[in-house]
């Protein structure tokens, strides 16, 4: 017996919304939506099967195609000068000249062609190649072994016949391809060697794509229209998302006065709208407890910041445009302006590219670190790396500067590594994703000192050991920077990686005289200050310290001296 009512379904079941209207219908059967997915799918699967069909007429025709040539690659060699070439000694002979060029004009004459070449078998399991139409390195030689050998290859010398194609695609040490091949006869009817031409599977394979877009651009001409007539017929649904869609842009702006008034023959649109109600009653009680802006900013940002940091041990970068105030006034504000745009963007793409972070902009200065809020071991060398690598950007551009009449931008950099406090400080309202600490401090005082000292970068000697085994640094003296009483090492980087190389013997040696003229033997640091002078005469450090040796050797220094040179401006 059939039964006279079916029992209700899940949805059916459902108690209706107090004071809203019982009849609705469910979203996912409106008209537009099943409208658009039955065309839609009757165009893929016509697409589908016209492009299967146009397929295997494409291969048809280039398997006919690949035949043809062969066959004429064939006709163009002489079976008899193709048996004058019996080994490697014959590839500078006439007759190998000639058979090639023949080759080189087969391939010439066909653009999809990728090798043309000949084989011929040299024992009754093995194959060789012998006349190749390549000139490059990817061409083989005579008597190259014949490392894939088809069941078509082997039956071309077993029963040769005008030409013969690959049934299917076939791959070897050289791709995937389809091939064919073509007999070669001496004058006394013997079989000398076959031809063969490839054409690459990813050529045909690029064919059938275009094909392809032909068929969906078909398609979507097809589907477009009847799509629109859909969506017009869903209309009635379209109106009342619209109004949700505005709602919730007024809810991240956090505009939550009144609640969303719409109604809806659709049980999902009527259930969002009461969870857009249900969001602005609980942000108008959440921004009771937290400031609106902060609330706001959260929202729009869609992550959760709160205040606080932690330890971790980074690299902090510092640098400073030398003599801006001179750079300023010899410059518009436009020029100015400009000037400090491009030279930012340099900066800044340099240092995010090598995945430091720009914490700020001070004036002409940059702020930036390695290591955080992604951790990275390498954070020194990378930090160095930039460095080295933003003073040979920046030499290039002041090459451009300076030929176009205008001032050169020359920067100093302090680098230092060590713990850190790092992230988000400031207030409930206003947060700064930043590092603090000594450190912090030492990078900005070793980015002054270099004015002191005569270089265009400083480090301290915490990031001078942790790129030892990659960067050639030289060290400078001890140094106590304004605001600390005991000195640190300072040291100058000089190269990196293959650069390093030749300079390592050198900074060697200078590291030792420093190290003796710490230890107040001037008289065995001199030479060596001495012949740096020798090689670079303008080099600031050396002429310091060569100086300072004699005045020494001259007259000792007390035995309160320690080397460390107090610094009382930053």
């Amino acid at each position: 017996m059939r039964p006279t009512s079916s029992p209700p379904s899940t949805a059916e079941s459902l108690a209706p919304l107090p004071g809203l209207p019982r009849r609705r219908l469910s979203l996912r059967v409106g008209l537009s939506t099943a409208f658009v997915l039955m065309v839609l799918g009757t165009a893929s699967i016509l697409c589908t099967v016209l492009f299967v069909q146009m397929r295997g007429i494409m291969r048809q025709d280039i398997r006919e195609r690949i035949g043809d040539i062969a066959g004429l690659a064939a006709l163009t060699l002489d079976g008899d000068l193709h048996a004058q070439v019996t080994g490697p000694a014959d590839e500078n002979t006439d007759a190998f000249r000639t058979l090639k060029a023949r080759l080189q004009a087969v391939k010439a004459s066909a653009p999809d062609l990728r090798f043309a070449y000949t084989i011929k078998r040299t024992s009754p399991d093995a194959f060789a190649f012998w006349i190749d139409a390549e000139t490059d390195a990817s061409g083989t030689k005579v008597g190259d072994p014949v490392t894939t050998v088809t069941a078509l290859v082997q039956d071309a010398f077993e029963r040769p016949r005008r030409q013969m194609v690959e049934p299917e695609f076939y791959s070897d040490e050289w791709g995937t391809w389809q091939s064919a091949y073509s007999p070669i006869y001496a004058r006394d009817g013997r079989l000398e060697a076959i031809v063969g031409v490839d054409i690459s599977a990813a050529k045909i394979a690029a064919s059938e794509r275009a094909a392809l877009m032909v068929l969906f651009i078909v398609a979507v001409l097809i589907t477009v229209p009847v799509a629109l007539l859909g969506l017009l017929l869903s209309s009635r649904i379209v109106r009342p998302l619209n109004e949700l869609e505005e709602a919730m842009a007024r809810v991240r702006e956090l505009n939550l006065d009144q609640n969303v008034a719409l109604e809806s023959r659709f049980r999902e649109i009527v259930r969002m709208r009461d969870a857009v109600n249900a969001m602005k009653s609980g942000l108008r009680s959440f921004s009771k407890y937290v400031p609106t802006e902060l609330v706001r900013e959260l929202i729009r940002e869609g992550n959760e910041a709160t205040l606080g940091g932690r330890r971790a041990e980074l690299t902090i970068f510092f640098s400073d445009i030398e003599g801006f105030t001179t750079l300023a006034e010899a410059t518009t504000p436009e020029g100015l302006a400009a000037d400090l745009a491009d030279y930012f963007a340099l900066m800044t793409g340099t240092i995010l590219e090598a995945g430091g972070t720009v914490d700020k902009y001070i004036g002409d200065a940059v702020m930036a670190f390695w290591g955080a809020p992604s951790p990275r071991p390498d954070h020194a060398v990378s930090a160095v790396r930039t460095a080295l690598l933003l003073r040979r950007k920046l030499d290039a551009l002041n090459v451009d500067r300076v030929r176009e009449g205008r001032p050169p931008i020359n920067t100093r950099i302090g680098l230092a590594t060590g713990e850190v406090i790092v992230g988000n400080f400031g207030y409930e309202n206003r947060l700064n994703y930043t590092v603090m600490g000594d450190t912090v401090n030492l990078a900005s005082r070793l980015e002054g000192l270099n004015k002191y000292v005569g270089t265009a970068a400083l480090t301290n000697e915490a990031t001078a050991r942790a790129t030892a085994d990659t960067v050639v640094s030289r060290l400078l003296g001890t140094v106590a920077v304004k605001g600390k009483k005991e000195g640190v090492r300072i040291y100058e980087p000089l190269a990196a990686g293959a650069d390093a190389v030749p300079l390592a013997p050198r900074v060697e040696a200078w590291n030792a005289a420093v190290e003796r003229y710490l230890a107040r033997d001037f008289e065995a640091a001199l030479p060596t200050f001495e012949a740096w002078l020798a090689v670079e005469p303008d080099d600031e450090p050396a002429a310091r310290l060569a100086d300072q040796c004699r005045a020494f050797v001259a007259e000792p220094p007390g035995p309160e001296w320690t080397g460390t040179v107090i610094m009382d401006a930053k």
